[in-house]
């Protein structure tokens, strides 16, 4: 089960700033880009790629409460 913590944060963040690469979250989250790349891929209902090479990440059009029981359902 991915840890709520990074994974909420990754969502606020993103709520916030969408269009954001891996690497340029992992710097404002002060996490590593694999465990972000991690959190991202493994939650296609949560977070939209843009299609680039390097994608831009955005948080879906959903609650915050909705996001809390994706990652109980993992």
């Amino acid at each position: 089960m991915t840890k709520p913590i990074p994974y909420l944060q990754i969502f606020d963040l993103l709520t916030e700033r969408p269009e954001l690469t891996a690497f340029q979250i992992g710097n404002l989250l002060n996490m590593d880009k694999s465990e972000v790349n991690a959190i991202l891929y493994r939650s296609p209902r949560v977070f939209v790629a843009d299609g680039a090479q390097r994608p831009k990440w955005s948080a879906r059009s959903i609650s915050r409460r909705n996001v809390t029981k994706l990652i109980k359902e993992r």
